[in-house]
């Protein structure tokens, strides 16, 4: 199964995570971190196109896309919902899951420290911020919200040696 995570804005961050299954049972390499394959960024000139056809060459099972909340920037307003149209016109098109999330749920629950802890924190930092953004909501919905309890656990085993 891969999950793509889009996080859609003036520049758009992206990440995939993948995870094989046999017989049902998800199996997990055991550096945590190989499972998330790919990441990067669009824009922040207007990538409605580049936006679809990646999604193409992904062509991931499910797709995790922050949903718009209203924000005092217009600019970014605007072009998120954009981004959001397009990225549910792909999972329309193609028969694809897709599962909207809050800006809240994924920035917040998941800060630097957490993402370092498991290995998915991509540096430099500020120039990768939106990648990483992705990757947050990814794995906030795999620690909070994974249909599956066994990958819920996984990961939440990952984070729980985390140092204070």
């Amino acid at each position: 199964m891969k999950i793509m995570a889009i996080d859609p804005g003036g520049t758009t961050g992206w990440a995939t995570f993948d995870l094989l299954f046999l017989d049902g049972l998800p199996l997990w390499i055991p550096t945590f971190s190989k499972h998330f394959k790919h990441h990067g960024q669009i824009g922040p000139d207007e990538h409605h196109d580049s936006l679809d056809r990646h999604l193409d060459s992904e062509m991931p099972d499910l797709v995790l896309l922050e949903r718009f909340e209203h924000r005092n920037n217009d600019f970014s307003q605007l072009i998120s919902v954009e981004y959001i149209g397009v990225t549910k016109r792909w999972c329309q098109k193609n028969k694809r899951n897709l599962v909207l999330q809050g800006a809240s749920e994924g920035i917040k629950w998941s800060d630097n420290k957490k993402m370092k802890h498991v290995d998915i924190l991509i540096s430099p930092i500020t120039p990768n911020r939106h990648a990483n953004d992705a990757r947050r909501h990814l794995l906030y919905m795999l620690a909070n919200r994974a249909k599956d309890p066994r990958i819920r656990n996984y990961v939440l085993k990952q984070l729980r040696d985390l140092p204070v």
